[in-house]
């Protein structure tokens, strides 16, 4: 007996379903970005090759799958938390999401999930696209750096005219009065006292010397043109030699200098180590009061040496400590006491390419303790 079935239907059917998914197949290739669909189980029904070259699978690895299959623990819950907020609110999500390439680079995606709906306006899952925003993330960091800098460069700047005419003001008034004073009066007054008001020009001079030159330091370190010679050195020697000239600037402070041995030979750049020390020991006496004391200790332990400068000053504030290195930035708390912002700026890039530390420990009206470590043949 022989039966025979019309399956013409059936077989139309069949082409019907095969020409959906040939079109469906098309339409997810097209898409510019990654794009799938998934139940409301939250697996993959279908994907497009974009995605597959992204996860660097295949398609019978990724179709049937959810995320927990594909992506670590936390990232996995955070795809289906988004997943069941779409299917929960039946609305829309738009979001941006990080992820590292397995080759640890960064990539950016702009994520769009939106429900699909049955025929009698049921959800029965999502659909996704996730278009690469890694180039527009990198333009809008750089152009967010760019402008920050502008932004330094511009209140540097502030910071730099406010510093020169308010320090430059008092040593061109000082050469402007002495000068006027030796102009008319010069042939009534004796050497003494003409030597006094040129000994007050030169004194101008210099100060304004030493501004320029620290504006000129911090102009090469900033530009990277600050050169590091270590040469041998007597850092015992080097170190009360400094103590002496510092004490004969001062009569209101004594400067106490402790180390441990009595001649020490190390390799460091002496000019940078005298910017280091010179700043510190200076700022010590000018924020200290009359009568005040600071104590430097040099201490070598190991393959390192440890100076250690500590006042009884004015202190610095916590806000200002996290500032402190800055150039320009002066302490809140300084008063009419003069100066210039860029001293411990100075001391950080001095600091700096010796390979070493600098910290501080500092209390408003009880002093402060400057701590500086070098590797002992940098």
């Amino acid at each position: 007996m022989v039966i025979v079935r019309d399956i013409t239907e059936t077989k139309l059917f069949l082409d019907l379903l095969q020409q959906q998914e040939r079109q469906l197949k098309a339409i997810l290739n097209n898409i510019p970005g990654s794009a799938w669909l998934k139940d409301n189980e939250s697996r993959y029904i279908a994907v497009n090759e974009p995605l597959l070259k992204l996860f660097n699978k295949k398609l019978e690895e990724v179709v049937g799958k959810t995320d927990y299959d594909l992506f670590p623990p936390d990232l996995a819950q955070k795809c289906i938390d988004d997943d069941r907020e779409v299917l929960a609110t039946g609305k829309r999500k738009y979001f941006e999401e990080f992820s590292v390439n397995p080759d640890g680079s960064e990539i950016w995606f702009e994520t769009i999930k939106t429900p699909i709906h049955n025929e009698n306006n049921e959800i029965i899952g999502t659909t996704g696209i996730a278009y690469d925003i890694t180039e527009r993330k990198r333009i809008e960091r750089d152009t967010f750096n760019a402008l920050k800098k502008e932004r330094e460069l511009s209140e540097l700047k502030s910071r730099f005219v406010t510093m020169t005419s308010h320090e430059f003001r008092t040593p061109l008034a000082t050469i402007l009065s002495s000068a006027e004073l030796l102009e008319y009066y010069s042939h009534k007054w004796s050497e003494d006292k003409k030597l006094s008001h040129i000994h007050k020009i030169q004194s101008a001079v210099n100060h304004m010397t030493s501004l320029l030159n620290d504006v000129l330091l911090i102009g090469k370190a900033e530009a990277g043109k600050l050169e590091f010679n270590p040469q041998s050195l007597d850092i015992i020697q080097f170190c009360s030699s400094l103590v002496e000239e510092l004490q004969i600037s001062t009569t209101e402070h004594q400067i106490i200098f402790q180390a441990q041995y009595q001649n020490l030979i190390v390799y460091l750049d002496e000019k940078l180590l005298r910017h280091i020390l010179t700043n510190l020991l200076s700022n010590a006496i000018k924020y200290s009061p009359q009568g005040g004391v600071v104590r430097f200790d040099l201490i070598c332990q190991k393959d390192e040496l440890v100076f250690v400068i500590q006042d009884e000053g004015i202190g610095i504030p916590k806000l200002d400590q996290e500032q402190l290195f800055n150039s320009f930035h002066r302490a809140s708390n300084v008063g009419v006491i003069s100066g210039t912002g860029l001293g411990l700026a100075i001391v950080k890039k001095s600091v700096d390419l010796h390979g070493g530390q600098i910290t501080v420990d500092s209390e408003v009206n009880r002093g402060t303790t400057f701590t500086v470590t070098l590797p002992l043949n940098s």
